[in-house]
């Protein structure tokens, strides 16, 4: 199930405009996906994969929105690992 969860959630982040405001979100749930096949299965690939998009969802959200905070904490657990 986890490879098509993160096939929809790479097509989703494609087809999303960059101005969208969802666009963090879908971004996290990427990186998120790929950490816990990470955590599986060891691939170093999908852990740099994650963190990437991890990064360009706190670039994406702006320093006052309510989400920051939640997506700066995504993408230090997604170091961590």
């Amino acid at each position: 199930m986890m490879p098509f969860s993160i096939a929809a959630a790479r097509r989703t982040v494609e087809v999303t405009p960059a101005d969208h405001p969802d666009l963090p979100l879908w971004l996290v749930n990427l990186a998120t996906s790929l950490r816990a096949r990470y955590v599986r299965g060891g691939s170093l690939a999908d852990l740099d994969e994650g963190v990437a998009h991890a990064e360009r969802a706190v670039a994406a959200t702006p320093a006052d929105h309510a989400d920051r905070p939640t997506h700066l904490s995504n993408l230090g657990q997604m170091r961590h690992a």
